[in-house]
């Protein structure tokens, strides 16, 4: 029977890059647009369902994003371009223009009006003419200025009142180089900002109110300072020498916050004649660590309050404003965490933020951090008050594995990031969100099992298997928002879990506890079940990191080397695992008891690394394939004739394919039989570009691809008696074939390819999972999740249809 195939992406989380200049908010369209690994992702925050699209294009890590005007986008990589995109649609977006005109990554990028400035590690500057209200709006090299030794960070442009336009450029230097250009004239260099003690990441420029003419530019640096400078025209010198402001000692010593000194202003001159004098305004203290970003809230009316947004690595976004009645810059709102000392991103720490935007209106404000989640807040009805809204996010580095729950409930994902994530559907809005943190370890994971319904293993670099089991918190949190059914089996889960500073293991404890003993873990995290139990939608980034680990339960030990693949038996009752090896000794396999924790046995059968492990649906076998181009079968004994070891090796086959054997997923057995030896079926995909299918351990068919096959599985569920097969290969791209569960003597087996998965990711497959169907389930309702290196996890939901 011949099938087409329909997919649609039904969720998408990935992280936002951690660098000052990654996303930029759109005011027109309400649309946020962040840097993600080598994507682009585009989010509209008023809407509950998470990333409405991600751009593929660049070759490497995205550093930039700026829009330009609505419908137009400007993504500044490592690869040294600038790509140029145009949405078509209200979701569609188009490259139309890739600028190769840099030879370094570009990390800044600037616009005012007409006029684009993009910065880069080569050491320049380039300046494009840029119109997208033309017909055919192409970026124009203009001009480009050497900067080296000054390596750019941070651009900024403004107009001057003579009409004349005004660029600053920081970066990695202690000082500010400001450049003017006429209309008719290219920029020149005219004056050099002195002050900042380490490099500067971010520079904005805005319009005084108060003064028709004066424009403020504000500056953040490493130095964990932010300085404000006050660029005005210039009549005469005694005019200039009464624009400068001087503030009491007294004053600064009250407020933390050092004002204008009496330090000369440096006069410059635009081409037109003008001139201008830029001078030190105030010195804003508050962070205690590197200050990545600066932004000015957009002006409401011509008489609006002068309002600037920070964001540091001290976790900390805050808004400054001065003080009516003495002009003193003071802060008038503090948002995000206060990071104990010693805390890390390992102990529930946001490891700081790179950003901070302000959303239309100045009514919201929006930062991201080092785990790659957003954080928004709008300004409540009460005075200087913020509200918590939810956001999205993901892995910021290789998504290594996804696992579903035992009845498809949740999707669990690990990455090198070192975190493990939970996503499931929110019943009320029918939408996909992060719900918990599992793990948030201090070693890059690179393998996950679910065990049962409430527990799963995951490996790590560290060489050390561990096993985690859901807390009742999490839980009763799922139960509320998402589970349709009530949860079974929890009755002897831990109530929380949460890690003491500088810990690595996930420690259970008593909920809704608080102590004021710094020595006790439980001091880390009060009232984690309070908190979980009282929220309505899906936990917030700072729940998230906080409030939804699960507690460890085991560390099983054994392995030499770093953790590669970790599989549990069906039944829950064997969890089996391998590590990167060069050599039989160490390419073994080791099972694991969870009764009671113990090794009961050690697997040989390859000779290099272990890629994959994986059970039949019944526990009968167990597969394993690897490096050494080979697979190996194992037949489950009983506790009599098995003794200590539960599993044997019973066939294995040498140079199985001609290159790294990836990946193996054993076929469902037709519906009502047992799992018997001539009715083993299963596959195999390797960087041969090939799939092979066995059938009582011969190969009966070989399916060729156009790149190298990274990932496969087997739908646990068939499709009018024909097995349904998803492969996932090196460039992102994910296939879907059907062929037969039974083959009769003589027949000639045949696979076709049912569709290619739509919406795909931008880099190597390094899983597909089927979502488990319940007996019986036809038609709609299939859903496959994927991981990827270019660090998303994706859920699609899939259609098939009959052809004629």
């Amino acid at each position: 029977m011949a099938y087409s195939l329909a997919t649609s992406q039904s969720f998408v989380a990935v992280g936002a890059n951690s660098t000052p200049h990654a996303a930029d908010w759109c005011h027109a369209s309400n649309t946020i647009a962040y840097a993600a690994g080598r994507l682009v992702a585009v989010w509209r925050p008023l809407r509950k369902r998470g990333l409405c699209a991600t751009l593929k294009g660049h070759a490497d890590k995205v550093n930039v994003v700026c829009f330009v005007g609505r419908g137009w986008l400007l993504s500044g990589s490592s690869d040294c371009t600038v790509r140029v995109w145009k949405q078509t649609e209200e979701e569609r977006w188009e490259c139309v223009q890739v600028l190769k005109d840099h030879a370094g990554a570009v990390n800044t990028i600037a616009i005012h009006d007409t006029t684009i400035a993009t910065g880069a590690a080569d050491g320049t500057v380039c300046i494009y003419s840029f119109d997208s209200t033309s017909t055919s709006p192409i970026p124009i090299l203009q001009q480009t200025i050497k900067t080296a030794p000054l390596y750019p960070l941070a651009i900024a442009l403004t107009s001057l009142p003579d009409t004349s336009l005004l660029l600053a450029l920081g970066g990695s230097s202690t000082s500010i180089k400001l450049y003017t250009r006429s209309p008719e004239f290219t920029f020149s260099e005219q004056a050099t900002l002195k002050g900042h003690e380490d490099w500067i990441h971010s520079l904005a420029f805005t319009h005084d109110p108060s003064s028709n003419n004066d424009i403020l530019l504000a500056s953040a640096s490493q130095d964990r300072y932010v300085r404000l400078w006050r660029i005005t025209p210039v009549k005469t010198e005694q005019e200039s020498t009464e624009q400068t402001r001087a503030q009491t000692l007294e004053a600064a010593l009250l407020t933390g916050v050092t004002t204008t000194s009496s330090r000369r202003s440096q006069v410059f001159c635009t081409t037109s004649g003008t001139k201008f004098s830029a001078s030190f305004e105030a010195l804003l203290l508050g962070h205690d660590d590197w200050v990545h970003s600066v932004s000015w809230r957009p002006a409401r009316d011509a008489s609006a309050e002068l309002v600037l947004l920070t964001a540091s690595a001290d976790t900390n976004l805050m808004t400054w404003s001065p003080d009516p009645d003495t002009g003193i810059w003071v802060s008038t709102a503090r948002l995000g965490e206060i990071a104990a000392k010693g805390s890390t991103t390992a102990t529930g720490s946001s490891g700081g933020f790179w950003g901070g935007l302000w959303g239309p209106n100045g009514a919201e404000v929006g930062t991201w951090g080092r785990s790659g989640g957003w954080r928004l807040w709008k300004a409540s009805s009460e005075e200087e008050g913020w509200e918590a809204r939810g956001a999205v996010g993901g892995h910021v580095r290789d998504v290594k594995a996804v696992a579903w729950e035992k009845s498809g409930a949740y999707l669990l994902s690990t990455s090198l990031d070192q975190t493990t994530r939970l996503y499931a559907p929110w019943t009320k809005e029918g939408t996909w969100h992060e719900f918990a943190r599992p793990q948030i370890h201090g070693y890059d994971i690179n393998t996950i099992s679910m065990v049962d319904s409430w527990r799963f293993a995951s490996g790590a670099d560290e060489k050390v298997l561990r096993i985690f089991d859901a807390s009742k918190a999490i839980v009763g949190l799922l139960e509320r928002l998402s589970l349709t059914t009530k949860a079974e089996g929890v009755e002897d889960l831990p109530e929380a879990a949460n890690v003491p500073l500088l810990g690595l293991s996930n420690k259970a404890m008593a909920t809704n506890t608080a102590t004021n003993d710094p020595n006790k873990a439980e001091a880390a995290a009060p009232g984690v079940g309070s908190v979980l139990d009282t929220l309505t939608t899906p936990p917030l980034e700072e729940h998230l990191q906080r409030h939804t680990l699960f507690p460890e339960m085991a560390k099983l030990y054994g392995h030499g080397y770093e953790l590669i693949s970790v599989a549990a038996s069906p039944d829950g009752r064997y969890v089996a695992s391998a590590c990167k090896a060069s050599t039989p000794e160490h390419a073994v396999i080791r099972i694991f008891d969870m009764r009671d924790w113990k090794e009961v046995a050690i697997l040989p059968g390859h000779t290099l690394t272990v890629t994959r492990i994986v059970f039949s649906g019944e526990g009968r076998w167990m597969l394993a394939v690897g490096r050494d181009r080979s697979w190996a079968v194992y037949e489950r004994q009983s506790e009599a004739e098995g003794g200590e070891a539960p599993y044997k090796l019973v066939r294995n086959q040498v140079k199985a394919h001609a290159r790294i054997v990836w990946d193996v997923s054993v076929a469902p057995a037709p519906e009502g039989e047992q799992e018997k030896d001539e009715g083993l079926v299963f596959a195999t995909g390797s960087r041969d570009k090939t799939v092979k299918i066995w059938r009582n351990y011969g190969c009966t068919a070989t399916i060729k691809l156009p790149e190298p096959v990274t990932a496969l599985e087997f739908s646990s569920s068939t499709l009018d008696g024909s097995l349904i097969l998803a492969v996932g290969l090196e460039d992102g791209r994910i296939y879907v074939f059907n062929g037969k569960q039974e083959v009769g003597e003589g027949e000639v087996e045949e696979w076709n390819v049912v569709g290619q998965v739509e919406n795909v990711h931008d880099a190597a497959i390094t899983r597909v999972a089927w979502r488990p169907r319940t007996a019986g389930e036809e038609g709609e309702g299939w859903m496959l999740a994927s991981g990827s290196e270019d660090c998303s996890v994706r859920i699609y939901d899939i259609n098939f249809a009959k052809k004629g």
